[in-house]
């Protein structure tokens, strides 16, 4: 498949999840990270410290929240 075929069918993806997400709600496909980024302790989320080097903070980054709804919205429809 060429790239920009595969450009524009990318696009036209993006389009219907956002079409659907239009939809659904007030408030829906809105995720915003303000003032970020945000940090969740890795002990506050396992309850347990990190022992493996791989192990540590999740740290949501502005952009983060679109990204994971992407996935989230790829599944679903």
């Amino acid at each position: 498949m060429s790239p920009k075929r595969e450009e524009k069918e990318e696009e036209e993806e993006e389009e219907k999840l956002r079409s659907k997400r239009r939809g659904g709600g007030e408030g829906l496909g809105q995720a915003k990270v303000q003032g970020g980024p945000v940090v969740i302790p890795f002990e506050n989320l396992f309850l347990r410290p990190a022992t493996q080097p791989a192990e540590g903070d999740i740290i949501v980054t502005d952009n983060d929240p679109r990204e994971i709804a992407k996935c989230i919205w790829a599944v679903m429809f």
